[in-house]
């Protein structure tokens, strides 16, 4: 259309002058979706051989690590001699964050993030240039598949305290460009949810993304005061797990034209659901995914722990990854003939939403950004007994700032109402769920939806 042509050529400057070799690795990700899937996992030896030798030579904790372990690696040979290498934790990223960056590193020209992870474990980490073209690349190509183009209107049912900040004239002028809107899922109840119908009929973009849990929400409010919205293009779902019955409720609303998306602020694009909607492709040219048991070994089309190699990540190598949720691996190719693996599913990466009394749900991802750089807090979990009362569970390290939590306290209730009990109680350990998993929010207020 002849309309979208000024938001087309606003994009195209806005990429180049961004992530100037974006490009360039886009016609890598399809170059690499046209080799056999024995081809990928050779080339994804060769990468992992060469990031191996990198982190040792130039990384203090991974050459003490190999070192202690009899690695060597420049001898890594086979697949075999690769799965020797130890796993990397979020407590080891958290105790030698310097000591894992790459010498030579300049930290202020690295974008540092940090995130309260979904199971409860805050810790900070950098990446660099690279990485965030290797993120867009990506992100260009998974729409391509769904059939998006990158400058159509798009609306996003996403957090809003860290992701959409305060924006000033100019940030809001180039969500303009970008045919972007922003609607807040840390703060949704009936009234916003009529006005986010209200716009959806007036925007009607070709793509919307939300968490999984969000969106759920959303659908149950439409289905249930029969409010009919344009159905987009294409659907993102992301951040939480996309449930074989929340998908269910989304697709009588929007359609089934949603995608599944996984990755986390520390390993950003995983893997990604094709139109086939037989699990989700492993972005295999940047990453390594294993799952394995509590003893180590590789499991497919059994659940266990997921472990990713970050493959472009030379600055903060993160090697081995245990990114603290569990998955199946299928061994079966997609019918769509891409070569990619196939991660099954994702388990156990439910987020609860938290009521309020006057009927507002809340996020669970609001809470873990209110951990998100706070020192000494290793783990967490809220837990709402009822609608007056909020518990949070807090193992730390050493003594946590009385100042810092008093804040943590007032954000709660300013999100929830003064009425909110707030209940800070230090404990030793979080106990996980069956599967693994701690879960970072837990509601025993039974849902409305």
């Amino acid at each position: 259309m002849l309309l979208d042509i000024p938001f087309r050529l606003y994009w195209h400057v806005d990429v180049k002058r961004r992530v100037p070799n974006v490009f360039n690795k886009l016609a890598l990700l399809e170059k690499d979706q046209r080799k056999s899937p024995t081809q990928i996992k050779q080339d994804q030896f060769s990468a992992l051989k060469k990031l191996l030798i990198h982190a040792f030579e130039n990384c203090d904790y991974y050459r003490d690590k190999f070192n202690s372990c009899g690695i060597n690696p420049y001898q890594v040979m086979s697949w075999r001699d690769f799965y020797k290498v130890p796993i990397l934790k979020k407590k080891d990223v958290q105790k030698n964050l310097d000591a894992i960056l790459a010498k030579g590193v300049n930290k202020n020209e690295l974008f540092e993030d940090a995130t309260g992870g979904s199971i409860g474990e805050p810790l900070i980490f950098y990446h660099d240039r690279e990485c965030k073209e290797w993120f867009e690349a990506c992100d260009i190509f998974a729409k391509k598949w769904w059939g998006i183009r990158p400058w159509c209107k798009k609306a996003f049912l996403w957090g809003a305290d860290r992701d959409i900040p305060e924006l000033s004239l100019k940030e809001r002028l180039k969500l303009k460009l970008e045919r972007s809107t922003f609607l807040n899922s840390f703060d949704m109840d009936d009234t916003k949810m009529e006005a986010y119908s209200r716009f959806l009929i007036k925007w009607r973009p070709g793509y919307l993304q939300g968490y999984a849990s969000s969106l759920h929400l959303f659908s149950t409010y439409l289905l249930k005061n029969n409010i009919t919205v344009p159905k987009p293009k294409a659907i993102r779902s992301s951040a939480d797990t996309l449930t074989p019955e929340k998908r269910t409720v989304i697709e009588q609303v929007f359609g089934d034209k949603i995608y599944d998306f996984y990755g986390s602020r520390e390993i950003t694009n995983i893997a990604v659901e094709c139109p086939a909607h037989q699990g989700l492709h492993i972005f295999s040219t940047i990453r390594y995914v294993e799952i394995l048991n509590s003893d180590g070994e590789q499991l497919v089309d059994k659940p266990g722990k997921i472990i990713v190699t970050d493959l472009v990540n030379y600055s903060m190598p993160f090697i081995r990854y245990e990114i603290g949720d569990v998955g199946i691996i299928s061994d079966k190719e997609c019918e769509c003939g891409r070569p990619f693996p196939i991660l099954k599913s994702i388990e156990g990466r439910i987020t609860d939403f938290i009521q309020t009394r006057s009927g507002k749900y809340i996020h669970g991802e609001f809470f873990t950004h209110l951990f998100y750089g706070v020192k000494n807090i290793s783990d967490f979990q809220v837990h709402q007994e009822d609608l007056n009362a909020l518990k949070i569970y807090i193992v730390a390290e050493t003594e946590v700032d009385k100042e810092i939590l008093s804040k943590i306290s007032e954000k709660i209730q300013e999100k929830m109402g003064e009425h909110v009990n707030v209940v800070i109680k230090f404990v030793e350990k979080i106990q996980p769920t069956k599967t693994g998993k701690r879960l970072f929010t837990i509601s025993s207020v039974p849902p409305k939806f």
